[in-house]
Parts: structure tokens; sequence; C-alpha cells
């Protein structure tokens, strides 16, 4: 019986380190599952961390496009300019009047112009107001002057809120004027102010 006892005690011992073995063993394996789920935690998070940059520099970067994005409307004239006149035509040559000019169907901002002239006058000096008119032809106040003294004028610089209506170009003064053969030309940019769908 002592041998029986012996081959008992020798198997439960056995038994008892092959049992501590397994928890070593799988305490072990549950620290690498953790440590595993800790670095797929970790990982994902950085991910989500770039993906969200990622977005945020994607909407930045649509914001900025959308800040870029103008209309521009060009409007002519010929001949000698006289004080109070609206020379510009805004499409098929059809001078402008107060309150008649380049409709704007929606709120834009004025973000830039350009006026050029091709003329004999060298030392011509002409002026021009950029008048709003309401949808009521009500003229706004505030007129944006441009002085033309060279061949070119450029404004970049310039943002200023119209309401839907006209936008006209009256001559506010002139001087040193001779050539019946000038030609002017003025780009318009405006930028919406309200979201487009």
């Amino acid at each position: 019986m002592s041998d029986e006892a012996t081959l008992r005690t020798n198997a439960d011992n056995t038994l008892q380190s092959n049992i501590d073995s397994e928890a070593a063993t799988r305490l072990a394996n549950d620290n690498t599952l953790q440590s595993n789920i800790d670095s797929e935690a970790a990982t994902r998070l950085a991910n989500d961390t770039t993906l969200q940059t990622n977005i945020n520099t994607e909407a930045t970067n649509r914001t900025n496009a959308d800040k870029k994005m103008v209309f521009m409307n060009v409007g002519e004239a010929e001949g000698l300019s006289t004080v109070n006149d609206y020379p510009f035509g805004f499409g098929f040559g059809s001078p402008s009047k107060a309150a008649f000019g380049l409709a704007i169907p929606l709120s834009s901002n004025l973000v830039g112009y350009a006026i050029s002239c091709s003329s004999t006058d060298s030392t011509r000096n002409v002026s021009f107001a950029i008048e709003h008119y309401n949808t009521s032809n009500v003229k706004s106040s505030g007129d944006e002057i441009i002085t033309l003294n060279s061949s070119n004028v450029f404004n970049s610089t310039i943002s200023k809120n119209y309401l839907p209506g006209n936008i006209c170009v009256r001559v506010s003064s002139v001087s040193n004027l001779s050539d019946i053969d000038a030609r002017y030309r003025i780009s318009l940019y405006f930028q919406s102010s309200v979201e487009l769908d």
C-alpha cells in the first residue's frame, strides 16, 4: 500500500505541477493577450487621431479653396467719358444707367477689381464710382471710387459686401480727355456671401 500511496502522491505532485504550469502559461498568455489588446487600442487611437487630423486638414483646405472661388464680370465702354454718365455695358454692349447695370441676385462681396484703358490721352484723369442699387432701385451709400491716371488699376484688397440688386459704374470726374476712340474695360470680382446648394 505504501507503493500505491507513493504512486498517488507522485501523481498528485505531477498533476499539481502540470496545473501550476498551465496556470502560469494561461497567466503569461493572458498578459500577452492584454498587451496585444493594449497595443491595438493604442494603434487604433493613433490612427483615429491621424484620421481626424486629415479630416480637419481637408476641411480647412476646402474652406480655403471656397474662399478663392469668385465670379468675374466684365464691362466695356468706348469714347469720351462725361461726368455722371454710366458708360459701361455688361453684356452685348448695352450701356448702363442708374439702377441698371450688373444685376447680382444674391448677397455678394466685391473682392477685387481691375480697370484698363486704351487711349492716346497721356495725362488723363478719370474717376469712376462703383454704385449699388438695391432690388427696389434705391441707391446704397458708400461708393467705391476708382481713379484712373494710367492705363491700368488693380485692387485685390477690397472687401465690400453688397445685397442683391444692381452694380453700376458711374463717371464721377474727368480731366484731360480728348480721345474719342478711348476704350475702357472693367473687371469686377465677386464672391457669394451665402452658401449655395
